[in-house]
């Protein structure tokens, strides 16, 4: 999870930790809740311009240091863009996926505000 603050500071990225973890394997879709496999954060409202939330499809192709870098120039693109418009754009995006061979799923939601991009 990707979330853009009004303020460079405020940026914030939330994930999980693969290290010694089984492939394409969900921690959040586990029977038993374990905290210590989470990674949590609160943030005022107001201090918020974005969410984003990958999938490891998306997420496992981008360099670590690109991570923010790809939230923000989603949201400068898409944020001011027509619902129809953004979703025709983000569905070919998706389907052209830059990653050759990689067949994992690629979902995407993001949580926009209205009139602030950056």
């Amino acid at each position: 999870m990707l979330l853009l603050g009004k303020l460079k500071k405020t940026h914030l990225i939330l994930s999980d930790n693969k290290q010694n973890s089984f492939s394409n394997y969900t921690n959040s879709l586990q029977q038993e809740f374990k905290p210590s496999q989470w990674e949590t954060a609160t943030i005022e409202s107001t201090d918020c311009n974005a969410v984003v939330l990958c999938t490891d499809g998306i997420s496992d192709d981008l360099l670590p240091e690109k991570q923010m870098i790809f939230a923000q120039e989603l949201y400068s693109t898409y944020s001011d863009l027509e619902a129809e418009e953004r979703k025709r754009d983000l569905k070919r995006w998706l389907n052209e996926w830059p990653v050759p061979g990689h067949s994992d799923d690629k979902t995407i939601a993001c949580l926009f505000k209205k009139g602030s991009s950056q």
